[in-house]
């Protein structure tokens, strides 16, 4: 169907996380459909979960035919392809929009708060696509999760905090210590609970499913993302979503549904 054209999406960040599942997802979502699609990212994570491959689009041989779709692209020239696309999954811009041809938001409040960047390129809307959960049988007592990268902007410590002041005993934390320091001045802060096994760490689950089957409610304070995939991973596994007033902004449509914006706004017929 996709001939010799090329979809190549490139992410500076290939462990888990929001970017890389929704990247992932979107790789698969467009090689089911039979259009040759390749991810680039440093890190292994995402090899056996895709068509993917280690590299970024500096080290990568492209073609003047190719789509790319990156999400941190920051030279200062254009890429001789056929159509560069960066994709926008939070409150920050990385990188200057005049090098690219078009940019992917993922929800009209992510757009109505970067107006301001977006009012020289051409721009379209699409969600990310969503794995496939459902709502399996919770545990009996309430138990908090704290899903996602670990780091300032994600808020960990404040997550817990919140969890804590609503009363609950037990505390379960996935997600990747990107910010060492960070973790480490949370684990400080809560030491008693870890000590007394109240909170405890279980690291990066790739079973999504068994991860929302541990705990009945999960909560995020994240400084940037509006759209959280956790937010609509929760509502499909009947988890209860503790969010805060940036992370409203989630907008859902099918994966067919998705692939079709894309695939108009890459000019794919």
């Amino acid at each position: 169907m996709g001939g010799n054209l090329r979809i190549i999406i490139s992410i500076d960040w290939s462990l888990a996380g929001g970017v890389t599942i929704a990247s992932i997802n979107l790789c698969n979502a467009f090689n089911k459909r039979g259009y040759n699609c390749i991810m680039l990212g440093p890190h292994d994570w995402h090899l056996n979960k895709c068509n993917g491959q280690i590299g970024s689009l500096s080290d990568f041989s492209l073609d003047k035919s190719d789509i790319v779709i990156s999400h941190r692209y920051l030279k200062y020239s254009r890429l001789n392809v056929k159509k560069h696309i960066k994709t926008i999954h939070e409150m920050v811009v990385y990188g200057n929009l005049e090098y690219v041809d078009m940019a992917h938001i993922i929800n009209e409040k992510t757009t109505k708060e970067l107006m301001g960047q977006l009012e020289n390129v051409p721009y379209f809307i699409a969600p990310c696509i969503i794995d496939d959960l459902v709502p399996n049988r919770k545990p009996q007592d309430k138990i908090a999760g704290i899903i996602g990268r670990i780091d300032e902007n994600k808020q960990t410590g404040i997550s817990i905090r919140r969890a804590l002041d609503d009363n609950f005993k037990k505390i379960l934390v996935y997600g990747l210590a990107v910010d060492s320091w960070y973790w480490e001045e949370v684990k400080k802060e809560f030491y008693n609970e870890f000590k007394d096994n109240i909170i405890e760490y279980r690291g990066v689950s790739d079973d999504k499913q068994a991860m929302y089957d541990t705990v009945t409610d999960i909560y995020i304070s994240s400084i940037s993302e509006t759209g959280p995939l956790v937010k609509a991973e929760a509502e499909k596994t009947g988890t209860v979503f503790h969010g805060n007033d940036q992370t409203n902004g989630l907008e859902y449509m099918d994966t067919d549904e998705i692939v079709k914006v894309w695939l108009k706004a890459m000019d794919i017929t």
